[in-house]
């Protein structure tokens, strides 16, 4: 008998095998369109233009999340190439990979659908082979409108996550995640919205028509536009051999930016290698990084950036007329050293160590070269290749301010052998091609150590009355940028030009030879797609870089300041050992030459001191840097919370009174509540923006893993910012005007009690989960772009807040153990 009863049980597993498991499957939650319904959508998706009808809805309700090497599944849907590209279970962002992968940047590893097929990326449109209601695209919008509710915690790099390669691993996905529908953890888009993509897929998912994609990709302002690119492109591949080597310094340095030129007004380019000329279209070569062998004769040409733009990755550089002359003035003009100017080829150590390879290159020219544009070389590293940062950002604070060495004063351009004698030392870990992890980092740091230990005794002997006010580089001209303040997003970033909030708690000085390894091991040398031993050495290299940084900024402090300040920066035993490993450059006797009143009570005030002498004294008078209005220290200020507030200046006086609150206040935000957007409504006048930032007290940034152990929430802060700041917004909210003073009520005191945060949220936050949201999304994107047009692009939604929700018996539980 139990032979019997198997036996059937076998039959029918054996049965739901072979029939593609149809006893389990299950059938659509919104039923298929009928045939005349299929009909009527394919008339109507026939009416369709893509970039007018289709990218806009895309750039909406999509582009927030599907932009970048964080996409879920590489999913981009920026152009209409990226669409067509599909989806691939190939992740980029995998901190254990022990092998690198294959690069897949759109529109350069592979120019064609059908070359991204044979690297696995599967189509989620239909359209090669007509699918229409049947593709990935249609499903997942029949999936969301069947189930429209946001369930469970949003996480955009799940391993579940749709990423699916057939139609019967589809279908599992969607029996398993039934509220996973598309938008992705996010309210269902509008009936007119899902109408007309239903619409578009059924008709086959056509893209721009040839004449419209032809002028996609052409500037806007047509033959004038393409004579301004044809004058560059001639430029940079003049066969002079100063402009060879010249040309190529820059394209190592411009690769990643989205060129504007002056001339053609809201296009951007970016600068490529090509294999062939002007007028060819461009053939890109497709190097890992920028200074890899392009193997064999290449051209400089510009392609226009015709996908849409993310604030992410909208990474601007000027072109001009004045700057083609600058360029004369810096490369071309000046004498370069030895008989003849050598090529220096392409051998893959020699190319990762820009101190050798430009070497015939003037260094003052190369320094005045990055200046010329800071904010841009910094924004870089802050949002460059990477997308995503969080290994890479969680070496550095989450707010200090950066300085730089003038240029006449800094010994890497002034003495015509210093950097001969260091280009040993100046080696980094982006030419590791197959070393161990240990042989990753080892070798540069011992390098590095040399170069600190050879820097210090080069200056010591150099000026001997130590570092003065003048050698802080005051900007020279209006258009400058020698004083940046960064804030760190946990693992995104922000660059802004200026003194932002109060007084950090740690500052920076950079030279010459630390800006170049800095944007060679953090941007040129990057490889997103490489493997943990590669960026973990780049990771730790990038410490050493920090504290490079930082520690000639104590140059500038008093003696007896230095190792207090030192202190503060480091105040764990473990993290102070490691970073007084360089204090060869604090102990070399020589004192400072700045000048400090007298100073009682804490040396840190020094510091402090130190930066208002350097904004107030030294920066060119025709920047205008001053201090930030809301943020900045004032302990005399009266901070209980306005009775009446009816006015864009009470505004910024409440947010005044709660900024660099450090400890309670700071407390009550949650975890993920760095960048939060506030829109303030008034009634017959233009709506205000304001942006919430968190930063976060780390005890120190040494090492890679366990930060949330070195977090210290009773020294955190809060400051706010007029306008937009941050491409990742992990909170909205949204005030009415006349409400604002119970906004600011709820606000100072969201850490009292457990639940403070919660009422305060249920009152002015959006949920993801909220009907709407998108109307807030959308408006935010909108004045984002009226009140920055050249600098604006489509924010990030991926790290935006799960559902906020009223703490538990645990939760409460350690609100009191914590108080």
């Amino acid at each position: 008998m139990k032979k019997h009863i198997l036996s059937v049980v076998l039959f029918v597993v054996a049965v739901t095998i072979l029939s593609g498991c149809a006893v389990f499957e299950k059938g659509p939650v919104v039923p298929p369109p009928s045939p005349a319904e299929l009909a009527e959508l394919q008339e109507f998706g026939e009416t369709l233009d893509y970039q007018r009808d289709i990218q806009t809805i895309f750039d909406r309700r999509c582009v927030g999340c599907h932009s970048c090497y964080n996409s879920p599944c590489q999913l981009k849907m920026t152009s209409y190439e990226g669409v067509c590209r599909g989806a691939t279970k190939t992740r980029v962002y995998n901190g254990t990979r022990l092998e690198a992968v294959a690069p897949t940047r759109l529109f350069i590893d592979e120019t064609t659908t059908e070359g991204w097929r044979k690297r696995d990326f599967v189509d989620v449109t239909g359209h090669e082979k007509g699918l229409g209601p049947d593709s990935f695209m249609y499903q997942l919008l029949d999936l969301k409108q069947g189930n429209p509710e946001v369930k469970g915690e949003y996480d955009s790099e799940a391993k579940d996550l749709v990423c699916s390669q057939s139609d019967r691993e589809l279908k599992k996905f969607m029996r398993k995640n039934p509220h996973a529908g598309m938008p992705f953890g996010f309210p269902e888009i509008s009936k007119d919205e899902r109408r007309t993509l239903k619409a578009w897929l059924a008709a086959g998912a056509k893209g721009p028509s040839p004449e419209a994609d032809r002028i996609l990709k052409i500037p806007a302002n047509g033959e004038m536009g393409e004579a301004v690119i044809n004058r560059w492109e001639d430029f940079l591949n003049d066969d002079s051999p100063k402009t060879v080597v010249t040309a190529r310094y820059i394209y190592e340095h411009l690769f990643l930016a989205h060129i504007g030129f002056e001339e053609i007004p809201g296009d951007f380019f970016r600068l490529v290698r090509s294999r062939t000329p002007a007028p060819q279209p461009v053939d890109e070569i497709d190097t890992e990084k920028p200074y890899d062998d392009p193997g064999g004769t290449f051209f400089y040409r510009f392609l226009k950036e015709h996908s849409t733009i993310v604030f992410k990755t909208h990474i601007i550089y000027r072109l001009s007329d004045a700057r083609m002359a600058r360029y004369r003035e810096l490369f071309l003009e000046p004498d370069w050293p030895g008989e003849t100017i050598i090529d220096p080829g392409y051998d893959p150590d020699g190319s990762a160590n820009p101190f050798w390879t430009f070497r015939q290159i003037p260094p003052r020219s190369r320094y005045r070269f990055l200046l010329d544009d800071s904010r841009y070389f910094i924004m870089t590293f802050i949002r460059g290749p990477v997308c995503k940062g969080q290994i890479a950002l969680n070496v550095i604070n989450d707010h200090f301010w950066v300085m730089f060495l003038d240029p006449e004063v800094d010994l890497a351009v002034n003495d015509s052998e210093y950097l001969e004698r260091n280009i040993a030392n100046l080696r980094m870990p982006i030419e590791d091609r197959g070393r161990s992890i240990l042989g990753a980092y080892l070798p540069y740091a011992e390098a590095q150590k040399r170069y600190v230990i050879n820097r210090a005794i080069a200056y010591q002997e150099a000026y001997p009355e130590g570092q003065v006010l003048g050698n802080i580089w005051d900007g020279d001209r209006a258009e400058s940028d020698p004083f940046l303040t960064i804030y760190r997003h946990f693992d995104s970033a922000t660059v802004i030009a200026g003194p932002v909030g109060g007084y950090p708690r740690s500052g920076w000085v950079i030279d010459f030879p630390l800006f170049e390894r800095l944007y060679y091991n953090l941007v040129a040398g990057f490889n997103v797609f490489g493997n943990v031993k590669e960026q973990a050495g780049i990771r730790m290299y990038m410490d050493l870089q920090r504290r490079e940084g930082e520690m000639l900024f104590l140059d500038f402090l008093p003696a007896e300041a230095r190792d207090p300040v030192l202190r503060l920066w480091y105040p764990t035993m473990l993290s102070y050992w490691f970073a007084s490993d360089e204090v060869e450059m604090l102990e070399n006797g020589i004192e400072t030459g700045v000048y400090y009143p007298e100073i009682r009570g804490n040396p840190v005030d020094y510091k402090d001191d130190f930066f208002d002498q350097v904004i107030s004294n030294r920066l060119h008078p025709d920047i205008g840097y001053g201090y930030d209005g809301i943020n900045f220290h004032d302990d005399d200020l009266d901070r209980t919370p306005a009775e009446k507030i009816s006015s864009e200046k009470d505004l910024d006086l409440e947010f005044r009174k709660l900024s660099h609150r450090s400890g309670g206040f700071a407390k009550g935000i949650p975890a993920k509540g760095d960048v939060v957007f506030i829109r303030f409504t008034r009634e017959g006048q233009e709506d205000l923006v304001y942006t919430m930032i968190l930063n976060r007290y780390h005890e120190d940034v040494e090492f890679i893993k366990g930060e949330n152990w070195r977090l210290n929430k009773d020294k955190d802060t809060v400051h706010f910012r007029k306008g937009f700041l941050g491409a990742y917004p992990n909170t909205f909210l949204q005030v009415e005007l006349t409400e604002a003073p119970q906004f600011f009520r709820m606000l100072d005191s969201i850490a009292e009690k457990p639940d403070s945060y919660y009422r305060f949220f249920q009152k002015f936050g959006v949920n993801r989960s909220d009907l709407k949201f998108w109307e807030i999304s959308d408006f935010f994107n909108e004045r984002f772009k009226k009140d920055e047009p050249e600098t604006a692009g489509i924010f990030d939604l991926n790290r935006y807040t799960n559902e906020v929700k009223p703490p538990g018996f645990w939760g409460r539980l350690l609100f009191h153990l914590r108080d």
